[in-house]
């Protein structure tokens, strides 16, 4: 049930960029920048990829590299937000705002995903060895 519960999330999170996307359309600001939502959703996908291939090959050993991918997508993620928040330029701010706004909802949705390719890291790890989170 919580693996199932897991790829629901996956799903739902990638409606939810989808979603983003389709009402702000922050193509219309002309000059948006994708890059860090182009370099996140890179590491994300490995996290995915990863979490996929311990639950295939029902191997725990792969879920410290989940958990370190996971912690390099958090920060990357803050950084983003605090840069974005904290900019000296309010002209850019306003002009750009579809754009950051999207860019931030989607970097929070593909955090997300990855926090759950941790959980499902978590189940694999339980699967195999009958403990509970390695993190904790």
């Amino acid at each position: 049930m919580e693996m199932a519960y897991i790829f629901w999330r996956f799903s739902r999170y990638s409606y939810d960029i989808i979603d983003t996307i389709e009402i702000l359309n922050p193509v219309l600001d002309g000059d948006c920048d994708k890059t860090p939502v182009t370099e996140i959703s890179y590491l994300v996908r490995n996290v995915m990829d990863l979490s996929l291939l311990s639950l295939r090959n029902k191997d725990e050993t792969i879920v410290e590299k989940i958990y370190e991918l996971d912690s390099i997508v958090d920060a990357l993620y803050r950084k983003y937000l605090r840069d974005t928040i904290n900019s000296e330029d309010r002209d850019i701010w306003s002009i750009h705002s579809r754009c950051y706004i999207s860019n931030i909802l989607i970097l929070k949705y593909l955090e997300r995903i990855s926090d759950h390719a941790c959980f499902l890291g978590d189940s694999i790890s339980y699967l195999v060895t009958g403990r509970s989170s390695p993190r904790q």
